[in-house]
C-alpha cells in the first residue's frame, strides 16, 4: 500500500531516497543511472548524449576539433605571413618622414644658376634615367634633392672653370602610380570597386599634384568594415631603407586605426609612395549552436562573452536550459556562465531543456517537468506532479522509454517496494523523454 505524502507530496517525492542519496547534488555523469530494458535489469552509468542524441551537438564538438574553412583564406595566410615580417616596425617609423622618390615618367624642373642654358624641363625615362649636363644620370628611386646632388657632382667634375654649381630639381608633375588595398575595407564588404572587390583588392591612384597618406586611402575605401582587425593593420612597402650591407626590401608597418587616427588629430600623416599595399586583416570566428534564434558563425572581438555572442546571435529560444550552457575548444570542453570570456575558434553550445512527462488518470497533475541536472526518479517525478489520485494505482506505475533505433521500452516500477525500502530508487532514474503513466484502479 502507498504511504501518503505528509506534510507535503514533493517532501514525500524526496523523503523516498535514502539518506545518504541527494540527486540533486550529484554530479550528472556519476549520479544518473538508469535501466537498458525492463525494471530488474542491471543499472548503467546514463548521460543525456545517450538517451537522445543531439545531432548540434555533435556538429558543435567537430567544428571545435576541426574548425570550418575561411571566407578569405588567401588574406589570412598574407595577414599571417606578413605579421612576422619587420615587426619592429610601428606607425611612428612610418610617420618619421617622408621622401617622395622620383619614378619613370616624372616630370621635375632643373634649376642651375651657374650655367642657366642647363637649365629646364627632363623627364624621367621609362629605362629610369634623366638627362644630365654630361651623360644621363639614374633617377628612379632618388629623391629630387639626391638627383640635385648627382647633377653638382657632374658638373663639379666637367666644367671646373666655374667654380661651385648650385643646382635644385623640383618635381613638376607625376608620373601615374598607383596604391593598393587589400582585406576587410568597406568597399569590399559593400560590394563596391569593381572586380577588385571581388578578390578583396582594391588599386587606387596616387594624385598627380599632391601627396596622399593612409588616413586619406582608408578613408577612399570606405573605412574598416565590421569583421576588419582594427588593431592589426599591415602596410606592405615594397622598397625599404638599404641595409648595412646595401640590399634593401620588402618592410611591413604595423599599426591600428586608433593609432593612425591618434595621428591625423595631432596632424601628424603616415604618406604613401607608389607601390604601397594596406592590408586589412578579418577578425577570427567564433561560433554558437544549439538552442539559440540564429545559431552559425560570429565575429570574435577582444571580450566578446557568452552572454554577449548569444546577445548577437538573437537570444536563446524558450527550449533552451539556461544552466546547461557548454564550450568546446579543440581539445576541451567546459560549462558556460554568462560572464564568460571567448577564444578565437571556440564554441557555445546550448542544449534543449531536458523533460520528462507524468501522466494518466492516477496522478493528480498531467504534464512535463523539467529534468534537473542531478537526475529524477519516477517516484519523485509523481511527488512533483501531486502525488496519486484517490484511486491512483502505484503498482501499476510504468515507465516509457524510447530505446535503440526508436524502439519502446517498457520499465514496471514497483512504487510500494521502493517506498518500503524493498528496491532502491535509483533504479528507477529518469532519462530525458521518458512518458511515467500511472493508471487507476479500485484495488
Amino acid at each position: 500500500m502507498v504511504h501518503p505524502p505528509t506534510p507535503s507530496a514533493p517532501d514525500a517525492g524526496r523523503r523516498a531516497f535514502p539518506r545518504e542519496f541527494d540527486p540533486r547534488a550529484a554530479g550528472l555523469a556519476a549520479a544518473l543511472v538508469a535501466l537498458a530494458g525492463c525494471g530488474g535489469g542491471p543499472p548503467r552509468a546514463f548521460s543525456p548524449e545517450d538517451a537522445r542524441p543531439d545531432p548540434r551537438r555533435t556538429h558543435a564538438k567537430v567544428v571545435a576539433r576541426s574548425g570550418v574553412p575561411s571566407p578569405t583564406p588567401q588574406l589570412d595566410a598574407m595577414a599571417a605571413a606578413l605579421s612576422r615580417t619587420t615587426p619592429e616596425l610601428g606607425l611612428e617609423a612610418l610617420l618619421a618622414g617622408h621622401e617622395d622618390r622620383l619614378q619613370p615618367g616624372d616630370q621635375v624642373q632643373v634649376t642651375c644658376l651657374s650655367l642657366p642654358e642647363l637649365s629646364g624641363l627632363r623627364t624621367v625615362g621609362q629605362d629610369g634615367r634623366v638627362e644630365g649636363p654630361v651623360e644621363l644620370i639614374t633617377a628612379t628611386g632618388l629623391t629630387p634633392k639626391e638627383l640635385a646632388a648627382r647633377i653638382e657632382a657632374q658638373l663639379a667634375s666637367t666644367y671646373t672653370q666655374r667654380g661651385t654649381h648650385q643646382v635644385s630639381v623640383r618635381l613638376i608633375e607625376r608620373s601615374g602610380r598607383t596604391v593598393e588595398v587589400i582585406g576587410r575595407v568597406g568597399a569590399h564588404a559593400a560590394g563596391q570597386g569593381g572586380a577588385g572587390a571581388a578578390a578583396m583588392t582594391t588599386v587606387y591612384p596616387l594624385p598627380l599634384d599632391r601627396s596622399m597618406g593612409v588616413y586619406e586611402l582608408l578613408s577612399l575605401a570606405h573605412g574598416a568594415a565590421a569583421d576588419a582587425d582594427v588593431d592589426r593593420l599591415l602596410l606592405l612597402r615594397q622598397r625599404g631603407k638599404p641595409s648595412p650591407g646595401g640590399a634593401s626590401g620588402p618592410v611591413v608597418y604595423h599599426f591600428s586605426v586608433r593609432e593612425l587616427v591618434d595621428a591625423q588629430l595631432a596632424g601628424r600623416e603616415a604618406w604613401l609612395l607608389a607601390g604601397d599595399q594596406l592590408i586589412v586583416p578579418r577578425l577570427p570566428d567564433v561560433f554558437v549552436y544549439g538552442e539559440v534564434v540564429a545559431p552559425g558563425r560570429y565575429t570574435w572581438r577582444p571580450g566578446l562573452t557568452v552572454a554577449s555572442l548569444l546577445l548577437i546571435a538573437g537570444g536563446a529560444t524558450p527550449e533552451a536550459d539556461p544552466l546547461g550552457g557548454l564550450i568546446f575548444s579543440e581539445d576541451a570542453e567546459r560549462p558556460a556562465a554568462p560572464g564568460d570570456p571567448l577564444d578565437p575558434a571556440q564554441v557555445l553550445f546550448v542544449p534543449q531543456v531536458q523533460r520528462v512527462y507524468v501522466v494518466g488518470p492516477g496522478v493528480k497533475n498531467n504534464g512535463p517537468l523539467v529534468l534537473p541536472a542531478g537526475g529524477m526518479s519516477a517516484v519523485q517525478a509523481i511527488s512533483e506532479a501531486g502525488w496519486f489520485t484517490q484511486f491512483g494505482k502505484p503498482s501499476g506505475v510504468k515507465i516509457f522509454r524510447r530505446g535503440d533505433e526508436g524502439r519502446r521500452v517498457t520499465i514496471d516500477v514497483p512504487v510500494d517496494d521502493v517506498l518500503d525500502g524493498d528496491r532502491d530508487e535509483r533504479e528507477f532514474l529518469l532519462q530525458p523523454g521518458d512518458h511515467i503513466f500511472v493508471p487507476e484502479g479500485m484495488w
